[in-house]
């Protein structure tokens, strides 16, 4: 039998993607009640080899955090200079923030690279399955509505999605520590809201701690 079904939901149907296309396999099985947990992990090798990179980038794997500004189209990119300020706010916490970047990414990097923040270590162009392993080893990751952002949940890092224009019914990250934050326009910025002591407070919320020696 062959199905032919939508990508997408319908814009007014507001069901999350992934049960829209399990329900396009309704003719052949029934689909369950619930979404079914989904968790990828890295080998050890993976694993050990995330942590040779953060020490080969002067990294303290304890202290990771994750930031990626990209994501597919500019509309939905919390503002660079915002993701600059909760850099060095989570450096502050005694955290050691990683942004990711890949060939999808030029335009995000270019506008953090603006802003002229130095805290943070570029982690450009690396593998998904190098991607998964850094992301199962780090205390958290922040990022927009974007393939790497579902890429940490799915890990069990604890994830911050931020959503602008987009639907977080349909679109938000599945993982068993992850939490969507929305922002409200506000006299014409589409981020309103959105700051990065917003999102500092939820984050730290999230990850549960800062990095700071007791």
């Amino acid at each position: 039998p062959v199905v032919i079904a939508r990508g997408t939901p319908a814009p007014e149907a507001r069901v999350h993607v992934s049960r829209h296309l399990l329900l396009t396999l309704a003719p052949l099985l029934p689909p369950p009640p619930e979404i079914p947990p989904v968790r990828l992990a890295p080998t050890a090798r993976e694993r050990q080899g995330a942590e040779r990179w953060c020490r080969a980038h002067g990294v303290d794997p304890a202290r990771l955090v994750l930031l990626h500004t990209g994501a597919g189209g500019a509309a939905k990119r919390w503002p660079a200079e915002r993701f600059a300020a909760l850099s060095g706010r989570l450096g502050e916490e005694g955290l050691a923030p990683v942004v990711l970047g890949g060939p999808a990414d030029p335009e995000a990097l270019d506008a953090l690279r603006a802003t002229g923040g130095l805290g943070f270590t570029l982690a450009l162009d690396l593998g998904l399955r190098q991607l998964l392993a850094l992301s199962a080893l780090a205390r958290g990751f922040v990022g927009n509505d974007s393939g790497l952002t579902h890429l940490a949940a799915v890990a069990g890092t604890p994830t911050l999605a931020l959503f602008g224009p987009t639907d977080p019914v349909v679109w938000s990250p599945l993982g068993p520590v992850s939490r969507v934050l929305v922002a409200r326009p506000l006299g014409g910025d589409p981020w309103g809201d959105l700051t990065p002591e917003r999102v500092l407070a939820a984050f730290l919320e999230i990850a549960g701690a800062t990095g700071r020696a007791a």
